[in-house]
């Protein structure tokens, strides 16, 4: 079914005004599920950034609220045409304003394409949850632990996965990163790894999470048809890496929470260790119970879009972000936004678990929702498969 059917289809089951403020008199199911909302957490504007307060600011726009408005009643509504509509008006009044040269106006429809991409993704699965049970499923440990904390740890035999793997992983390691790894090469050393390319390997994987139940509970947690295996990226970390900097590569200011974000699509993922993982080599952390947290539906669905549309890596990508009204102007890429010593960084630092070998290998967990990060390496290296379910 297509996005605007879904809309028309479902429309009506989230009619209710405010659906992420509480104001509706009967959420619906999706809504439900971000039921944390306490949790103290404001995702940080980009104006604040100190290498943006340097940039000659683009002129706002007279009435931001009669673009967003619109936008946040479509998310709310299920309405694909109408949020499409309404980016469409943004993108003219921006483009209005007569403020971007011929390099900027690409940066901000390639921005504009990307939240629209990630809307779209957006309406699409809160349809698919709200009209989906998956009471066939069984409740499972796996399953409880997705719907309290977002993550499910465990441990797997990975000896055969590791065996299999074996020579690619001496290849990896023995390539020479690039100096500065690009938005557009996603990690240093990595190797992207598909079903159809390699039967083997997906074979040994369904062994291996077969015990827990895992595909079962991320399908029933997740509420669509019986999840499979899209593709595993074998994945190198090492201290020389540098993709978790992409975004705002080119400057200086950095946290202690630099490469904190959440996927911009709804999708679950495995984080499987093949090597033994300690606090200095880079292990995998998750905040858990942010899967939970409720923020506002127009906030983030634009913050994911901006993530994967605007890296903000030039001073014109920063120019073109900062000319989007105060609540578009959210990253899903928040970490290195948050300054070290403010009160959301003792807070996020407080909520953040390490995932170290000696305790799991296995991380199952919901990427579109919950907060995490990995893969930054003090020592060693860090061998892994980044796994996404379809």
């Amino acid at each position: 079914m297509n996005p605007a059917a879904i809309g028309k289809r479902i429309g009506r089951i989230f009619s209710g005004r405010g659906f992420f403020s509480g104001k509706s008199n009967k959420p619906s199911t999706y809504a439900e599920r971000f039921d944390l909302t306490d949790h103290g957490v404001i995702l940080p504007d980009l104006a604040d950034f100190p290498e943006c307060r340097q940039i000659q600011q683009v002129p706002s726009l007279r009435n931001a609220d009669a673009v967003t408005a619109p936008m946040a009643a479509a998310l709310n509504g299920c309405d694909v045409a109408g949020f499409e509509a309404s980016l469409k008006s943004l993108q003219a009044q921006l483009i209005g304003l007569d403020a971007f040269n011929a390099a900027e106006t690409t940066i901000l429809q390639t921005q504009m394409k990307n939240i629209r991409s990630m809307g779209v993704s957006y309406i699409q699965h809160k349809a698919q949850r709200e009209t989906t049970k998956r009471d066939d499923l069984p409740k499972s440990a796996a399953y409880e632990s997705l719907v309290e904390d977002g993550v499910f740890a465990s441990q797997v035999d990975t000896s055969r996965i590791r065996a299999h793997l074996e020579s690619s992983i001496n290849e990896l390691v023995a390539q020479e990163p690039p100096e500065l790894c690009d938005p557009s090469q996603g990690y240093d050393r990595s190797r992207m790894i598909f079903p159809a390319d390699d039967a083997v390997l997906f074979e040994e994987l369904h062994k291996a999470f077969a015990p827990g139940s895992l595909l079962s509970a991320a399908s029933k947690y997740h509420r669509v048809p019986d999840l499979d295996f899209k593709h595993a990226c074998l994945h190198i970390c090492a201290p020389t890496d540098t993709h978790y900097t992409q975004t705002l590569q080119d400057c200086q200011t950095t946290s202690r929470l630099v490469g904190l974000h959440f996927d911009p699509k709804p999708v679950m993922k495995v984080i499987l260790y093949l090597n033994d993982v300690t606090p200095d080599t880079g292990p995998f952390c998750f905040f858990p119970k942010s899967h939970r947290w409720r923020f506002s539906e127009l906030e983030m669905v634009v913050a994911k879009g901006n993530s994967t549309g605007n890296y903000l890596n030039t001073p014109e990508h920063r120019r073109v972000a900062l000319s989007f009204p105060q609540i578009l102007r959210k990253n899903a890429i928040l970490g290195r936004m948050v300054p070290d010593g403010s009160p959301l960084s003792a807070k996020l630092l407080q909520a953040e678990k390490e995932y170290t070998s000696d305790f799991a290998n296995c991380m199952l967990f919901d990427a579109g929702h919950g907060f995490h990060r990995g893969g930054i390496c003090k020592t060693g290296l860090r061998i892994n498969l980044q796994i996404a379910l379809k």
